[in-house]
């Protein structure tokens, strides 16, 4: 299958497989036609991958980084041979991934996962900050909430859903961040975790919110370095040097935009409630 997305404002020319990730949901970013400014990401099957003759530049378990020029492979080897391979030039303009069909490993997870990960890059190739949050959108406010594995994002997302049954989801795992006009947007994609909670919107973000279980409820403002290192550990972290000065603008863009707070949280209803009442009379 063949798609023509736009993005964030992003333009991709995305070809996979198999429809049980995406079905329902990547239609709502398919455009009729764009530019010929656009970004490549196609998914392939083999029974066999070579290991590309290559300079290899990093070594780290059972993965190998090769570069030729601005040509990059990333290549997972198993006993028996090529488990994966994922080419990219260095512009992330063009991109391949190989998945290896006698991996006993579901495909499709993988052809989802891995076309999430290289999204995420292109989109930090555009100056967007990808990061690990649930977006939500109710009368008229737009917040994130950050945080980890069991930091409570998806308990506190689903009661105020519960809550606010007229909730949107912009994205439930991985929106991305941008700038424009001068201020942060939030925008959803077709790569929104496991649930693949996701809509084809972009909006001005209110808030910043990185959930901290506790044992009881509280509001702070974080300093300009408590929310550098909270935001480093929840966003997409670039795989390429040349990435990261994107990263850091926009990073920086966000941190001087928007209002920024760790919300001491319990699992109940009632942080949800202090957490719209907090929002309210802002």
């Amino acid at each position: 299958m063949i798609k023509y997305l736009n993005v964030a404002g992003i333009n991709i020319k995305f070809e996979y497989n198999y429809n049980d990730f995406f079905k329902d949901k990547i239609d709502a970013y398919v455009v009729d036609e764009f530019s010929d400014d656009f970004f490549e990401i196609k998914v392939s099957l083999k029974d066999n991958i070579e290991v590309p003759e290559k300079k290899i530049t990093l070594r780290y378990k059972n993965r190998l980084k090769m570069q030729d020029g601005l040509e990059n492979y990333i290549v997972t080897m198993k006993p028996e041979g090529v488990k994966h391979l994922i080419y990219y030039t260095s512009d992330f303009k063009n991109i391949e991934i190989i998945l290896n069909t006698n991996n006993k490993e579901k495909l499709a997870e993988l052809e989802y996962v891995f076309s999430g990960m290289m999204f995420f890059e292109v989109a930090i190739n555009s100056n967007c900050l990808p990061v690990h949050a649930s977006a939500i959108n109710y009368d008229d406010q737009t917040f994130l909430l950050l945080g980890p594995s069991k930091s409570g994002k998806s308990t506190h997302t689903d009661n105020f859903l519960r809550l606010f049954p007229s909730s949107i989801i912009i994205n439930e795992d991985k929106p991305v961040l941008f700038e424009k006009n001068n201020t942060i947007y939030v925008a959803g994609s077709p790569w929104s975790g496991k649930n693949v909670i996701n809509e084809n919107i972009s909006l001005p973000v209110d808030f910043l919110f990185f959930l901290n279980q506790e044992k009881s409820i509280n509001m702070k403002e974080l300093d300009d370095k408590s929310k550098i290192l909270s935001l480093l550990k929840n966003c997409h972290r670039p795989g390429e040097v040349d990435s990261i000065t994107n990263t850091t603008n926009i990073l920086n863009r966000v941190i001087e935009k928007l209002d920024i707070y760790q919300f001491d949280n319990i699992d109940s209803i009632e942080s949800v409630k202090f957490l719209y009442n907090f929002m309210t009379n802002r």
